[in-house]
């Protein structure tokens, strides 16, 4: 619902394709879209930082041409073969000829379903062949599985199958470090420069770390593993490029609350395992240049990095709030969203102040529950597969919210519950339409619809809104926070690939009130302008 950043892997599921209708007009496609300009106000960069930022978003490009080749391949020929220059445009905006905002759902006749494994696969490959393969270094995050000309299948580390690539991001990263100052930010450029020749970015994301007091972040490189939906293994490449936003809440305070609420989390004593005493540090900034996967379909609130189960144990991670795109969200989408279907009586409590802490505790929420099977080595991504990253989110949504009634009620948040609980509705509603292309979509349908059965959410019929029964949100938090991290640290696959195949979809009901937000012209999602 508010961010993004997690994890995936085993058994395929290729993407699902509505039934076979009439394609929309490319016009009509692209009104779902509302056009947003990055940049900010909010901080005066001192002019060394400014003069790098050209190099940084020259590298920047090139990691958007790898994820184009990782997503579909060089779109060259297949732009090419289209005259119509807004099914061009869309075809770009989604890395491929597939509506990322709409299940993947071709956007031009004669185009098959998208493969799970995108283009880091070779085709027809079967998962049974998958793990019949022996070779070294099939499950990295940083390599490619192919065929050769002999068709035995063999595995190409990131660094040789993009070798010129690389290079010209490490020339890029280089040069924009080369005037900056003494300090993390140089420190880490140069590192993360040497990382793209073997694919080790373990040392510059331990440098990275450390680059939270300079005014200008960049996050560069192969990450997070959304885009591989066959076995959640492949890391996708994106940039970020970040100026540091100095307004809004401090997370200091609330990050130093991790430790207590891991201990007193409503689940049985051996999901409830330490945590550091130095929490993860967060951040907010201004977004003003996104390449590859961060600009690739429902764009993210927030970010995590390192990613995945990376975490250093006397630093954690960084978790970033993105205060431009947050604030884009809630105006362009949220607010239209609630007046269509929000009650009216309800709809003055869907409040920016508490979308940004919900936005906030997602992030912080990240940081608890668990991250390994209890009683074994084997992590929760590793137990969970292709579901873990669907699970996490989730989990981040609601155990957010939880932290807030926590804090509510001993006075050590203000504000009225119901501003959070309606405005957590809404943003639930407006994820709903990423449909089964996004995990944060498929995770808020999760929420949505326990919250339903629970009564804590409700429809009426006569009005064709739904409201919020505050006295269940609390119980009804509590119960879901349950069920979802027990899922985590038992490893239960078969359970969380149940509950996320029949409660993960958007139902007959609210697929009908979601067309209203069409015929309202409200947009699924925002594209950057940059």
């Amino acid at each position: 619902m508010f961010c993004a950043c997690a994890e995936q892997k085993s058994t395929p599921e290729t993407a699902e394709t509505p039934p076979a209708v009439s394609f929309l007009p490319a016009e009509e496609v692209l009104r779902k879209y509302e056009f947003f300009s990055l940049k900010t106000d909010s901080y005066a960069l001192p002019e060394v930082y400014a003069e790098v930022i050209p190099f940084l978003k020259q590298a920047a490009d090139v990691t958007d041409t790898i994820f184009q080749i990782q997503a579909y391949g060089h779109l060259s020929t297949l732009l090419d073969s289209i005259s119509d220059p807004t099914l061009q445009q869309l075809i770009k905006i989604n890395y491929g000829p597939y509506d990322r905002i709409n299940n993947h759902f071709p956007l031009l006749p004669g185009i098959k379903p998208k493969p799970s494994g995108a283009n880091f696969y070779p085709p027809r490959l079967t998962a049974a062949q998958f793990d019949r393969l022996t070779t070294p270094g099939k499950t990295s995050s940083y390599t490619l599985l192919t065929r050769d000309v002999n068709d035995k299948l063999i595995v190409v580390p990131y660094h040789i199958a993009f070798r010129e690539y690389h290079e010209r991001i490490s020339h890029y990263l280089r040069q924009a470090a080369a005037p900056l100052p003494e300090g993390p930010l140089k420190y880490y450029l140069y590192l993360r420069a040497d990382a793209f020749y073997r694919d080790q970015y373990g040392a510059s994301e331990y440098a990275w770390l450390d680059n939270y007091e300079e005014p200008l972040d960049l996050i560069i490189g192969p990450m997070e593993t959304y885009e591989d939906q066959f076995m959640g293994y492949k890391s996708a490449y994106q940039s970020v490029l970040l100026v540091k936003n100095n307004e809004g809440d401090d997370p200091a305070y609330f990050t130093s609350l991790v430790p207590e609420f891991q201990r007193k989390l409503p689940v049985s004593a051996p999901l409830r395992p330490s945590v550091s005493e130095s929490p993860d540090i967060i951040q907010f900034y201004d977004l003003i240049y996104a390449k590859g996967l961060f600009n690739a379909g429902p764009k993210s609130i927030g970010l995590t990095f390192p990613s995945g189960n990376k975490m250093y144990p006397d630093k954690g991670v960084r978790r970033i709030l993105l205060s431009n795109i947050l604030k884009a969200k809630f105006e362009k989408i949220v607010i239209p969203v609630s007046d269509v279907l929000i009650a009216p009586s309800q709809r003055h409590h869907v409040q920016i102040q508490a979308f940004s802490r919900l936005s906030l505790f997602h992030e912080i929420a990240h940081g608890l529950g668990v991250k390994r099977v209890a009683g074994e080595k084997t992590t929760v991504q590793e137990a969970l597969k292709q579901y873990a990253s669907l699970m996490e989110e989730e989990k981040a949504d609601v155990l957010g919210l939880y932290m807030i009634i926590e804090l509510l009620k001993d006075g050590r948040l203000q504000g009225q519950p119901e501003d959070y609980y309606v405005t957590f509705l809404a943003s639930v509603l407006r994820s709903a339409r990423f449909g089964n292309s996004s995990d944060h979509g498929r995770g808020n349908m999760m929420i949505f619809n326990y919250f339903l059965a629970s009564g804590a959410f409700y429809y009426s019929s006569p009005t064709g809104t739904y409201f919020v029964n505050a006295d269940l949100i609390p119980p009804t938090t509590e119960e879901l926070i349950r069920k979802i991290i027990t899922i985590q640290g038992e490893g239960d696959f078969n359970e969380a690939r149940a509950w996320i195949r029949s409660e993960g979809q958007v139902k007959p009901e609210l697929s009908q009130n979601l067309l209203k937000l069409e015929s309202a012209r409200v947009p699924v999602d925002i594209i950057f302008e940059q």
